[in-house]
């Protein structure tokens, strides 16, 4: 993905909703939810909203040039310091390209977000400390899990020709899977959308779930 430090958008209509919307994509690795997030940016364009499709790790900050070393096998850390530089890498995507981005009328499309490190640090036991450390971090308006077999995830990597990296391991898939199921049904505004189907299915099930929170906020 390109940098995303924010740059305001160019000038184009502006769509009838008294606010801009923060949306979150999540999954395990090799989900679809890249590919996903990139046709939702598309339809947002379309549709002439003013919009942004943006990722973490950004894997521009010192936190999170850190956690790729980590994930690559260059260094090492206790799971609980791991996951904290994410939501320090958040702090920073948030003051960084969030927030200015909403600021300026633009939607927001992430590609991950705060529920991945709950989803992930359920591994090491962290649930409650980590939904802690994010009490004041900003809460997407929408949150979306697209639900892969961790078998098809590891397929569809391979075919992009990617090394694994830490959690790509179908064992720890399978646990980060149901980690994700069980978050869905406590968390607000939480959908799980199933991507083990072809993807023109998911997409249609993901506009719905746009389309019913955009029709909350039109003027």
């Amino acid at each position: 993905m390109k940098d995303v430090s924010y740059r305001p958008q160019e000038q184009r209509k502006k769509y009838t909703m008294n606010r801009p919307i923060l949306i979150a994509l999540e999954g395990l690795d090799g989900s679809g939810k890249t590919a996903l997030a990139g046709f939702l940016i598309e339809w947002f364009t379309l549709k002439k909203i003013p919009a942004m499709l943006t990722h973490e790790p950004t894997y521009i900050s010192e936190h999170s040039k850190r956690i790729k070393r980590v994930l690559i096998g260059e260094e090492k850390l206790e799971p609980l310091e791991m996951q904290k530089l994410y939501i320090e890498d958040r702090r920073w995507h948030l003051k960084e390209t969030i927030e200015p981005a909403l600021a300026d009328g633009n939607t927001v499309i992430t590609d991950r977000y705060w529920l991945s490190t709950i989803a992930y640090g359920i591994l090491a036991g962290l649930t409650d400390e980590l939904i802690e450390l994010h009490n004041d971090i900003l809460k997407p308006d929408i949150t979306i899990i697209y639900d892969t077999d961790p078998a098809e995830c590891l397929r569809r990597i391979a075919i992009r020709g990617e090394t694994p990296e830490l959690f790509d391991k179908i064992e720890k898939m399978e646990k980060i899977r149901a980690a994700y199921l069980e978050l869905a049904q406590t968390m607000p505004a939480t959908y799980v959308v199933d991507n083990n189907r072809p993807l023109a299915a998911a997409q249609k099930e993901t506009l719905e779930i746009i389309e019913q929170k955009l029709a909350s906020v039109m003027v």
